[in-house]
């Protein structure tokens, strides 16, 4: 006996196309299968060297625009629109995922590169190959020459004093959340503290706004700390001694 109700699971869109823009066809296929998910959407595009990779919370036509497409460069992409089925409605759980790599710690020596400068100035004088950067120095490597291997966004750690009460923590969260409403409405008026960092190599109109996000406090998932702190210790970036109740305040 046949079931007539809808089973609407996640929306899924692959292409290969040499000489085509399929970043943009893939945001049109998602569009186009946007009913069977609502809840996130992202996007993958390798071009034989490296793999971007692009998603967010939201409906298609909320998640991209023209800034978080023009980066997706390539001939083969993927893209995913969610229905949760496992798993809650969260960012980390938006699809597609990408994995480290088929190399593990033995081929590859992760090191401490200090603060974004100086990882931004070690890249440039070549004494090392790859760093972890964000923006200024993002669109600044852009600009001169760099290629971006991979893109996600990162999750600030906001420091706030233990000894604050329920009620001031409250308060320092909603102006926090104003603030980031306020330079979401109008970015570029805001740009020239981000390009700051540059010393004057980067105009304000030159940061790529695909690659900066503010978004509202909200908890940092247990499992997700779990998942990145594992990481570090595997690579001995860290002793491992703090936990997620420790550290984190609800």
């Amino acid at each position: 006996m046949f079931d007539d109700k809808p089973h609407d699971e996640c929306g899924v869109f692959a292409i290969y196309a040499p000489d085509e823009d399929v970043a943009r066809l893939t945001f049109f296929g998602l569009y186009a299968l946007q009913h069977r998910g609502q809840e996130s959407a992202g996007i993958a595009v390798a071009n034989g060297r490296r793999i971007n990779l692009y998603k967010e919370m939201g409906l298609v036509a909320q998640v991209f625009d023209e800034e978080n497409l023009r980066p997706l460069t390539g001939h083969l992409a993927i893209g995913h629109t969610r229905y949760s089925t496992t798993g809650s409605s969260k960012l980390q759980n938006a699809q597609p995922f990408m994995l480290e790599s088929a190399l593990g710690p033995d081929h590859l020596r992760i090191e401490r590169g200090g603060l974004p400068q100086a990882r931004w100035a070690a890249l440039r004088r070549g004494s090392i190959r790859v760093a972890t950067v964000m923006e200024p120095f993002i669109s600044l490597g852009i600009k001169e020459g760099a290629h971006v291997v991979a893109a996600c966004f990162y999750r600030g750690g906001e420091v706030i004093s233990a000894d604050l009460t329920s009620e001031q923590r409250t308060a320092y969260y909603a102006a926090e959340n104003q603030a980031v409403d306020r330079i979401n409405a109008d970015f570029y008026t805001y740009a020239h503290h981000v390009v700051a960092h540059a010393n004057g190599a980067l105009e304000p109109r030159e940061l790529l706004r695909a690659f900066v996000r503010y978004k509202h406090v909200d908890n940092y998932d247990p499992a997700l700390f779990t998942r990145t702190y594992d990481w570090m210790k595997a690579r001995g970036m860290t002793e491992g001694s703090s936990e997620h109740s420790r550290l984190i305040v609800r």
